[in-house]
């Protein structure tokens, strides 16, 4: 489905570019919001992420147009790494970040990276391979519904049933280990 969208836009058809956005804009702001902190910053990263996105692809410069998901992902990456290096931006970045971080905060940044530790560890050790690929996909690295489904070629209601499955396998394994510590 990305080729084929990328192959459409190349060839000029601003339909595809609408759907591009339609499809990415979220998941891409999303992603940036987390990185960034600041919502209003998140949705101007995430279009210029998609202009560039789209620019290259008009150009016809992205090489594997089937990885599409990951261009977008570390292209918006790297807008934000050069957000946070312009030196009009590097001021109000530091303004923003308190230097003194009291330790409820700290606190609490130590216990949503164990719990990410933690599930993280837990979904690897899911012995359904399947299972393992869906829940990263969709709950670690935030990939949309539509697109795990063009990926896996799943239609929309196999893949509501494959993800409950998956996330009741894994309500069991997070109880049976919290009833073992």
């Amino acid at each position: 489905m990305s080729v084929d969208l990328a192959e459409r836009i190349v060839s000029g058809d601003r339909d595809a570019e609408t759907e591009l956005f339609q499809r990415y804009y979220r998941r891409v702001r999303f992603v940036l919001a987390r990185r960034s902190q600041d919502f209003a910053l998140a949705e101007d990263l995430a279009q210029e992420t998609l202009l560039t996105v789209l620019n290259r692809l008009r150009e016809g410069t992205i090489d594997e147009p089937e990885y599409l998901n990951r261009f977008i992902q570390q292209t918006a990456k790297y807008v934000y790494i050069a957000w946070t290096r312009k030196r009009s931006n590097q001021t109000e970045f530091r303004e923003s970040v308190d230097d003194s971080p009291d330790e409820s905060a700290v606190d609490s940044a130590y216990e949503r990276e164990e719990t990410r530790r933690i599930v993280r560890e837990m979904i690897n050790s899911i012995t359904v391979p399947r299972d393992k690929d869906l829940l990263y996909r969709y709950y670690v690295h935030d990939q949309d519904k539509a697109v795990i489904c063009d990926e896996l070629s799943l239609s929309t209601e196999h893949f509501d049933r494959v993800i409950s499955r998956a996330r009741s396998r894994f309500r069991e394994m997070a109880r049976a280990r919290l009833s073992c510590e």
